[in-house]
């Protein structure tokens, strides 16, 4: 072979494994050195989970408080509450209350009706007197034999019921339902009923009564006294 290209070629081969000698250095003190399985500097940025929903319903720092009323600043002078209900008694959120007033110098005695009040709650707490009917339930010597005949009163979203009991050997009791009406602002007697059994004889009979027995009936001017009742 000729001189020149034997010097070429040791040459080629010289620079060629400096070159190689340079690749293999291992890195810099200080810096360690980066694991094949690192992620690369130039793959996408990590994207971030999103937040976990909140445990709080939808709407709810919205929804309208909600109070307990305090009946007691709707009692006037000389009477007392023979009944108390609450409940959402116009379903508007609120808490209501429905109140039994008597007088307290003749209680069993008296004869004369008892007022019935509903007092609505409303958002800031500061309830107001809807109705004050005075007619609207028997007086607390009209049960006869078995006493006052307010037996019970239920309530629940929009509606109450108010339940008379009495008699002796025969047995009555009425029990009216009113719900309450958005339209007209008001609770509307829904229907009635009637129920009726000797207690000697053990017969018994029951009726019921709706709106096109008695037409619009408000709570305003309900008297129990006046309704229909079986012959």
């Amino acid at each position: 072979m000729h001189p020149s290209k034997t010097r070429a070629l040791f040459v080629a081969a010289t620079l060629s494994l400096f070159n190689a000698a340079c690749t293999a250095q291992p890195p810099a003190s200080g810096q360690p050195e980066a694991s094949k399985d690192a992620p690369r500097s130039d793959a996408a940025p990590h994207k971030s989970l999103p937040a976990s929903p909140s445990s709080t319903p939808k709407g709810a720092s919205d929804a309208q408080p909600s109070f307990t009323i305090d009946a007691g600043s709707f009692v006037p002078a000389g009477f007392e509450i023979r009944m108390e209900k609450h409940g959402d008694l116009n379903a508007d959120g609120h808490d209501d209350a429905l109140l039994v007033l008597q007088s307290k110098e003749t209680r069993d005695k008296d004869s004369r009706p008892r007022a019935l009040v509903i007092i609505g709650g409303t958002p800031d707490g500061r309830p107001k007197k809807l109705v004050e009917n005075s007619s609207a339930v028997l007086c607390a010597s009209c049960g006869g034999m078995m006493g006052d005949p307010l037996a019970d009163i239920t309530v629940s979203p929009g509606r109450f019921a108010i339940r008379f009991e009495g008699g002796s050997r025969e047995l009555w009791s009425r029990e009216y339902d009113f719900h309450y009406s958005q339209k007209d602002t008001d609770w509307i007697l829904d229907h009635l009923v009637e129920k009726n059994s000797d207690r000697i004889t053990g017969d018994a009979a029951s009726k019921r009564l709706d709106q096109k027995d008695f037409d619009i009936v408000s709570i305003n001017n309900f008297d129990p006294e006046t309704m229909p009742a079986s012959d």
